[in-house]
């Protein structure tokens, strides 16, 4: 069963994962999250089974600090 929680975006244009939520999916500092845009309102974040995986049409970016 799905959580819902509400969380904000912050004025750099981030946001932060619950540390239930990292825990229960195995996100670690550092992992690369996959992102995509299925509505004008949905966003799909999943994290690939490696960082070398191969997506078609994926582009990898650095985010500034």
């Amino acid at each position: 069963m799905a959580a819902d929680k509400m969380i904000r975006v912050s004025t750099r244009g981030r946001i932060t994962l619950p540390k239930w939520l990292r825990e229960k999916a195995g996100i670690n500092a550092g992992d690369y999250l996959l992102v995509s845009k299925l509505s004008d309102n949905t966003l799909f974040i999943s994290k690939p089974s490696s960082q070398n995986e191969n997506v078609d049409g994926v582009t990898h970016t650095e985010s500034e600090n």
